[in-house]
């Protein structure tokens, strides 16, 4: 129930992704234009000009049979032919063909094949345009070269291939550029989320998205300030109250016993602890509060609490070792065993067993983990589980508290570097487990 953090949030599909999208858009956009354009030169600009072309060449294949003349002169025919760069083929009356040279065998061959118009015949064949002139029983075939689809030169191609990939990285260095911000605010979004309040991003550029990163910083110092302002508050309130209830203890003591007054010390009790840990919280933000470690027996202290507590019910069992001594404060680390396991025999009571303690280690870490087998905390409240002050809907139904117990036990446990993680699922119980480094 943690936060992702950035790495699983650089691992997501880039699929989804802003930038991805608008590369997308862009490309299709791209991509349809030609679509449309292509189709519109097509159905109305192209059928026009190839008509003019058509009858252009018609006019133009006309001439040149002229001037060839009848009987033609095929001199002159060859050099027209290379001069103009056109094929020309001339068929007698007797069926006898004439081709000029830059016409090769498999198109001889496919003129000789077609039919013989009546009438002058000019259309596209193989990207070629074709000219058949019937006049005084010879029949003149003019054709144009046909055109390669490489036929452009090398450096139209260089051009054509390196401007658009060169284009595009343009494009995408800019919209990485314009879409930074946007990074930026999802990587304080996270650290926010993860409790980072003193998170910041950049506040440059001019446009909506630095604005947004304006106002994002102004929301985190003032959401900062104003927790600030609240934990002043309460370690204010926590002095205040430290005396009224050393004096109640005094007129408790000297009050005659009964249910009453027994009912009362309960109440004072859990007062003065609440007061202690909202003291006990806020001397880890001080440097004069800071914590005293020492190599410490981490099995030994699970140990003292176990003992401590095993005669409640539905009792305490102790498993495993953890081997090595441990840098720890050691009156720090005493209260978060308390107070895990006050907290596990409090919600373990309608468990099917004991309340189970177990120590191990793992590379470069002691684990413990104190498990009941209680009923288990809805799966939407256990993100809020170590937020100060919060209750699940069943500890408020009889169970005592003021909910500064686990979020006092985490604030230990990281500053000793280490991690602590509550698991709850039906069936199995609730398990919450410590990781404190071992170097």
């Amino acid at each position: 129930m943690n936060p992702p953090n950035n790495t699983e949030l650089q691992a997501q599909p880039r699929r989804g992704s802003l930038f991805f999208k608008l590369v997308a858009v862009m490309l299709s956009t791209v991509f349809l234009t030609f679509v449309l354009l292509g189709f519109f030169f097509r159905t109305w600009w192209n059928p026009d000009v190839r008509e003019s072309t058509r009858m252009n060449v018609r006019e133009y294949a006309e001439l040149l049979t002229h001037e060839i003349g009848t009987p033609p002169d095929y001199e002159k025919a060859g050099r027209l032919s290379d001069k103009l760069a056109l094929g020309i083929a001339i068929r007698d009356p007797q069926g006898a063909w004439w081709f000029s040279h830059i016409i090769p065998e498999p198109i001889r061959d496919r003129i000789q094949s077609r039919p013989i118009p009546d009438t002058v015949r000019v259309f596209y064949s193989d990207g070629r345009m074709i000219a058949w002139i019937p006049s005084n029983g010879h029949v003149f075939v003019f054709g144009s070269r046909q055109r390669q689809p490489l036929e452009t030169g090398a450096q139209e191609w260089l051009v054509l291939f390196t401007g658009l990939p060169a284009l595009w990285l343009l494009a995408w260095l800019f919209l990485r550029r314009q879409l930074q911000p946007v990074r930026e605010l999802a990587r304080g979004v996270k650290a926010v989320e993860a409790g980072n309040l003193d998170a910041r991003i950049p506040e440059t550029g001019s446009n909506e998205l630095a604005h947004l990163a304006v106002s994002f910083n102004a929301m985190t110092r003032s959401l900062r300030e104003r927790l600030r302002a609240r934990d002043q508050l309460l370690l204010d309130v926590s002095h205040e109250l430290r005396s009224p209830l050393t004096r109640m203890r005094v007129a408790l003591e000297m009050a005659e016993p009964g249910t009453a007054v027994d009912s009362l010390h309960e109440e004072v009790d859990a007062l003065g602890k609440m007061v202690s840990e909202m003291l006990e919280t806020e001397r880890l933000n001080s440097e004069a509060g800071g914590l005293r470690r020492k190599p410490a027996d981490l099995d030994a202290l699970a140990a003292e609490k176990v003992v401590r507590f095993e005669t409640q019910a539905p009792g305490v069992l102790l498993e495993g070792s953890v081997g090595q001594a441990v840098p720890l404060d050691l009156d720090r680390m005493r209260l978060v065993f308390r107070n895990l396991l006050e907290n596990a025999l409090k919600h373990g009571r309608d468990g099917s067993g004991p309340v189970r303690v177990t120590l191990r280690k793992e590379p470069g870490f002691a684990v413990v983990e104190f498990h009941n087998g209680g009923n288990a905390v809805p799966e939407e409240e256990q993100r809020l589980i170590f937020e100060p002050f919060y209750r699940t809907d069943r500890s408020r139904s009889g169970t005592p508290g003021y909910g500064l117990g686990l979020p006092l036990c985490k604030r230990i446990v990281e500053a000793h570097g280490g991690t602590i993680r509550f698991h709850s699922k039906a069936g199995e119980g609730t398990t919450v487990t410590v990781r404190l480094p071992v170097a």
